[in-house]
C-alpha cells in the first residue's frame, strides 16, 4: 500500500459553544471553528436540546468545497485522549483508500449501547429505519458525529439527517421517549443524570441516527486514525510494535501527549449512586 498521500482537500469544522471551546481549534484553512450559538436554522431545530448535531441540520454544514469533510467537538483531544490527535486529522484523510471514510471510535454493537444507555431508544431506532427503508447492517460506524468522509457522503448525511429527524419531531416532538441509564449503577431516569441530561435529548438521538445512516451503508468501509497512521508511517509502526513488546513484559509503557479525558462518569453522581454509597441506616435499640 503506497505511503504517499493524495492532494486532496480536506475541511475538518470543529463544534463549540464557549470562546474556551473555540480558542482551542487548531489554526490552518483546514479547520474552522463552528459557534454553535451563531447558526442558521429552522426555527424547529434551532434549540440546545440538538446539541452539537445542530450543525449537521445548518446552512453553514452545506458552505465547504473539499474533497473531504470532517466533523467533531472541540473536546476532541479531550474526549479521545490518545493520539492521533486533532490536528493530525487531515493529514491522514489523505491517505485514505477508495470509499474509506475516518471515525476515531467504531462500533458495530452499537444498537445494543443505544438501548443499554438510554431504554426505548431501539424503539425510536426500528421505526426510523422502517420509515427510511433502511438496513441495520453489523457495519463499523463512528460515535459521537466524529468523523471525515468524502464530500458526496457529507452531504448525503445531512440530507438523510434532516429527514430522519424530521419524521422524528412529527412523531413525538422533541420528546422521543426514551430515558437515561446512569453508567455507575443502572438506575433509570427521565432526566438523565451527570454530564448527560435531558437537556441534549435529541442531540443524543441524532448521534445514533448518524450511527444508523452509516450501518445501512456497508459501501463506506470506517477506520480509526490510528490505523492509518500505522499503515502510513514507519516510526509508527515501530513504536506500537516496541509498546506491545514492553506491556507483555510488564514494562511500564509512557503516556506521551495525553490531554486529561472527557468520561461518561464525569459530573455529580445520581440519587441511586448517592442511595448505594450511603452507609445503612442503624437499627433502633429495642
Amino acid at each position: 500500500m503506497s505511503r504517499v498521500a493524495t492532494a486532496r482537500t480536506v475541511h475538518v469544522f470543529v463544534a463549540g459553544h464557549t470562546d474556551e471551546m473555540l480558542s482551542t481549534v487548531p489554526k490552518g484553512d483546514e479547520f474552522e471553528a463552528v459557534d454553535l450559538r451563531a447558526l442558521t436554522l429552522a426555527p424547529r431545530f434551532d434549540s440546545n436540546a440538538f446539541a452539537e448535531a445542530r450543525f449537521l441540520l445548518s446552512l453553514e454544514a452545506r458552505d465547504v468545497q473539499a474533497e473531504y469533510v470532517g466533523f467533531c467537538s472541540a473536546n476532541y483531544d479531550r474526549k479521545f485522549p490518545k493520539p492521533p490527535h486533532l490536528n493530525a486529522l487531515p493529514r491522514l484523510a489523505r491517505h485514505l483508500q477508495p470509499c474509506e471514510a475516518l471515525g476515531t471510535k467504531l462500533a458495530t454493537d452499537w444498537l445494543a449501547e443505544a438501548e443499554s444507555q438510554h431504554p426505548g431508544m431501539t424503539a425510536v431506532l426500528q421505526r426510523v429505519a422502517t420509515q427510511f427503508g433502511l438496513r441495520m447492517l453489523p457495519e463499523r460506524v463512528p460515535y459521537a458525529n466524529t468523523l471525515v468522509c468524502h464530500r458526496d457522503d457529507w452531504f448525503r448525511l445531512l440530507d438523510a439527517l434532516h429527514s430522519m429527524l424530521t419524521a422524528v419531531l412529527d412523531w413525538y416532538g422533541p420528546r422521543s421517549p426514551f430515558r437515561y441509564r446512569c453508567l455507575r449503577c443502572g438506575t433509570l431516569s427521565d432526566t438523565g443524570h451527570g454530564r448527560y441530561t435531558h437537556e441534549r435529548h435529541i442531540g443524543y438521538l441524532a448521534e445514533r441516527l448518524t450511527m444508523l445512516h452509516f450501518a445501512s451503508r456497508p459501501d463506506i468501509r470506517f477506520v480509526t486514525p490510528k490505523a492509518v497512521r500505522l499503515r502510513t508511517s514507519r516510526v509508527a509502526r515501530a513504536r506500537s510494535q516496541l509498546y506491545t513488546l514492553m506491556r507483555a513484559r510488564g514494562i511500564p509503557v509512557p503516556q506521551l501527549g495525553r490531554a486529561p479525558s472527557v468520561s461518561p462518569l464525569d459530573g455529580p453522581r445520581c440519587p441511586g449512586c448517592v442511595a448505594q454509597a450511603a452507609p445503612p441506616a442503624h437499627a433502633a435499640p429495642d
